[in-house]
């Protein structure tokens, strides 16, 4: 899991890390938007991305992260699509009333692909 910053001893790119394992004779098996796996004689290597460094990859990396990011719920009942993101939904009381339809028009408002936020790809 690439967990570092590039500037940190001892960080390891994981396309670098990637490119040794298909060197090794691993082949690439099964991918999602954050984690690929590889095979080689039974044994089986997932790598998995931090997102952020994933979207970085893609032309448009907010837009990416949106489509492929997880949702956030914080303990209090707010939602958001990103940690960094400044606009919190409070889902509190649609989750309390079981009101799916109210739950369901939340969750759409915290995918939407319009929303600003701040991301760090922003600067």
């Amino acid at each position: 899991m690439e967990l570092s910053d590039e500037n940190i001893p001892g960080f390891v790119d994981l396309n670098v890390f990637e490119k040794d394992l298909i060197k090794n004779g691993f082949v690439p098996d099964q991918q999602t938007a954050r984690q690929r796996s590889y095979t080689k004689n039974g044994i089986i290597v997932v790598t998995g991305r931090v997102f952020c460094s994933e979207a970085k990859q893609t032309q448009n990396p907010q837009g990416y992260c949106k489509q492929h990011n997880d949702i956030y719920v914080t303990p209090d009942g707010y939602l958001s699509s990103c940690p960094m993101d400044i606009k919190k939904i409070s889902a509190y009381d649609a989750i309390v009333t079981k009101d799916a339809s109210a739950l369901s028009h939340l969750l759409q408002e915290t995918i939407c692909h319009e929303t600003n936020y701040q991301c760090p790809f922003n600067f």
